[in-house]
């Protein structure tokens, strides 16, 4: 009994030793520790170990580089004639005047290296404007300053004069445009080039004003109405047609196109002048 007694009590110090043992680490289990070498810390992976992939860091740097260096060379790459043209093309025709001066070097490429090319017309055409805007900035700095360099040259004094009325009153500087053109024109051999320059801009300023100019018939249209109401006026009130026929020989008098409506208004004022005909002062 005794004996069975105390094989029970082994089997059961055995079993508790063995659920004990099962959440007890075995005194033979050691800690494992791994030596980093130098090299591998360097590195990444010991000797004869397959080094890891890049990371996505660092492609990402790569492509970065990539397009980089692709954008600072682009302007450098090869670029054929059509394409080198289309640009110019676009350029020239941009309202962007800095784009438009930008143009210059690729136009003298062309030029150059394409001196065959059919379109080589219209190349030359967009240097001379390119040209006639670096005379025309010229100006304008002069009289944003408000003051004229000593060395302006005769010509360019009646050109800003002339142009001195295009914002407000278009027709007066077609009128001195074209006054312009007659007087320098016969002699357009004998001018240097700064005035040969400045001629071309005239010329090319007073078609750019006559083909923007107000619908004129539409005036001429408003002007004959006013002066059939200054005719009926006149036999009640002819200070009031006369107040009509004054106003359009001050406001049209000089203008071409309006010569024949002055022309009327001014008879009308001297078969009606109880008082001297107020005179105009026409700049």
């Amino acid at each position: 009994a005794e004996a069975s007694v105390t094989a029970g009590h082994a089997g059961e110090v055995t079993s508790s030793r063995g659920i004990l043992s099962s959440h007890t680490p075995s005194p033979e289990a050691k800690p494992r520790y791994t030596e980093v070498t130098d090299y591998q810390e360097e590195r990444g992976h010991a000797p004869g170990e397959t080094a890891h992939p890049l990371s996505w860091q660092t492609a990402a740097w790569a492509v970065a580089l990539l397009a980089f260096l692709a954008a600072v060379t682009y302007p450098l790459w090869p670029v054929s004639r059509d394409a080198l043209y289309q640009r110019l093309e676009a350029a020239m025709n941009s309202d962007d005047q800095d784009e438009v001066l930008e143009a210059a070097d690729g136009l003298a490429k062309f030029s150059s290296k394409f001196p065959d090319d059919p379109r080589q017309a219209q190349i030359t055409q967009w240097q001379t404007q390119l040209d006639l805007l670096r005379v025309e900035r010229r100006l304008e700095r002069a009289v944003r300053r408000g003051k004229f360099p000593d060395d302006l040259r005769p010509i360019e004094y009646d050109y800003l004069r002339a142009m001195s009325y295009a914002a407000f009153d278009p027709d007066r500087s077609v009128t001195r445009l074209q006054a312009l053109l007659t007087l320098y024109e016969e002699d357009a051999t004998k001018l240097d080039e700064r005035s040969r320059h400045c001629l071309k801009l005239a010329e090319s300023k007073l078609a750019e004003l006559q083909q923007a100019s107000p619908d004129r018939e539409k005036r001429i249209a408003h002007l004959k109405s006013q002066l059939a109401r200054a005719e009926e006026l006149a036999a009640q009130d002819v200070e009031s047609a006369r107040a009509i026929w004054q106003g359009i020989l001050t406001l049209y008098e000089g203008v071409p196109w309006a010569d024949e409506l002055v022309e009327e208004c001014r008879a009308a004022l001297h078969s009606t002048a109880s008082s001297p005909l107020v005179e105009t002062d026409t700049p």
